[in-house]
């Protein structure tokens, strides 16, 4: 009961941060929360790409093939420019926009701000995750020797990570994405550990629904693919229908994207929005992973080298909690599935693909050169689930019974990421 209060109170103060942001966002000198809105909008990339879809199908409900990508649509987001390079192509998927053209349409009927309705919907998106995250290491948690401890560090540090706290505000279909994606390893883990139908088609059905938010969920696909059919070949799970069954009605009910990109655009995944590939720097690394660990809306200048920090010991820490993870793993010869396993493959799948992205393996091994496409900080959302996870497992094994140093670094973390986000919308 004390462990489900203490992380109770931490959802709160979660979701208040995320609502004391947005009364920062709301509120200027014109005292106009629309103007207020729009004035830190720059904070929220890719804000008029998906504000304008909204709108056009909040008005018409029908995905739009274009919309202007850097500036206002007009009432029903339809507005147009001779530019090509002013208009992006409608790639995501479909639900985050009906789900918002809802709100748009009813904050309208209500006479409230559409704008600021969106920001509580991803507000309440991400207190939902966040939610389910809970739930997730408290059902993963019989796999570590300390299991409070797991709880308690990786629910934390999950609920205030930076890419996290930027999705709580944010007009993006990417909130929708990481709820799909952790529900789908909550509802995996359940049907590992009862595997009927009833399991499957839940687990389906949620990875079905994450396929319609975004592309990014066929990380998870594969990841559970080749889990499986590794678990297949050792002789530790030959039951394989169920997991198969999941994975055929989820691409089933999500394949609509896809195609639709494909017959639109050329590309079911990128759709056409991506340049031809560039020369660039490795250093480009480096700026994407300060992007994931600052949060993208940029931070505090007098507490940046703190964040530095912090995120290096994050990293170090994850990387001995992956080494602990496996060794004990290899010890137990791989025993028998879990979703901790899936989820560390799933982040590293992520990060492989996501380095394809920006070098691309076939310029890198040939010619040792880095081309690329631009990949952003929180295209690697996927990622989070295995960091703090794997975080928690090497810090609570690294320290052991060292509670209170451990709850201290936790603190410490959370407080300063919880800082850096609202500073950054005060200005």
């Amino acid at each position: 009961m004390k462990l489900d209060r203490l992380l109770i109170i931490g959802l709160i103060i979660g979701f208040a941060i995320s609502v004391v942001g947005l009364l920062f966002m709301a509120s200027c000198e014109k005292d106009l929360v629309a103007y207020c809105l729009l004035e830190k909008e720059y904070l929220m990339p890719d804000f008029y790409w998906h504000s304008n879809t909204i709108k056009y199908v909040a008005n018409n409900w029908i995905l739009p093939y274009q919309v202007l990508g850097y500036e206002d649509g007009g009432v029903d987001g339809s507005s147009v420019s001779d530019n090509d390079d002013e208009m992006k192509n409608v790639i995501h998927g479909p639900l985050y926009y009906y789900i918002s053209a809802i709100i748009w349409s009813v904050s309208s009927n209500l006479e409230i701000n559409q704008v600021l309705m969106l920001h509580v919907l991803s507000i309440f998106l991400m207190l939902l995750t966040n939610i389910m995250f809970f739930l997730l290491t408290k059902k993963i948690s019989k796999y570590t020797a300390y299991k409070k401890q797991f709880i308690i560090s990786s629910t934390l540090i999950f609920i205030f990570f930076p890419l996290n706290l930027y999705l709580s505000l944010a007009v993006h279909n990417h909130a929708l994405f990481l709820f799909f994606l952790i529900l789908s390893f909550y509802l995996y883990q359940k049907l590992i550990e009862q595997k009927n139908l009833k399991n499957s088609v839940f687990l389906g059905v949620s990875l079905g629904l994450g396929l319609l938010s975004s592309s990014m969920i066929l990380s998870l696909f594969l990841a559970v693919l080749f889990y499986h059919l590794f678990s297949y070949f050792l002789e530790k799970d030959r039951n394989l229908k169920f997991i198969l069954f999941s994975l055929f009605l989820g691409f089933v009910i999500g394949a609509y994207s896809l195609i639709r990109n494909y017959i639109l655009y050329g590309e079911s995944i990128w759709g056409g929005i991506v340049a031809p590939l560039q020369e660039r720097n490795f250093f480009t690394l480096i700026r994407i992973g300060k992007s994931f660990f600052s949060g993208i809306y940029g931070g505090n200048n007098l507490i940046s080298p703190l964040i530095f920090v912090i995120s290096v010991l994050i990293i170090m820490i994850c990387i001995y909690g992956v080494f602990y993870w496996l060794v004990e793993q290899k010890r137990n010869k791989f025993s028998k599935p879990n979703a901790i396993n899936l989820i560390l493959l799933t982040g590293l799948i992520t990060l492989i693909l996501s380095f394809h992205t920006v070098c691309n393996f076939t310029p890198l091994l040939t010619n040792l050169t880095c081309f690329g496409d631009i990949l952003h900080g929180r295209h690697l959302l996927a990622i989070i689930p295995s960091v703090v996870i794997s975080f928690a497992v090497g810090l609570t094994n690294l320290l052991k019974r060292q509670n209170t140093i451990k709850s201290f670094l936790v603190g410490i973390v959370c407080f300063l990421y919880s800082l850096d986000f609202i500073s950054s919308l005060m200005g």
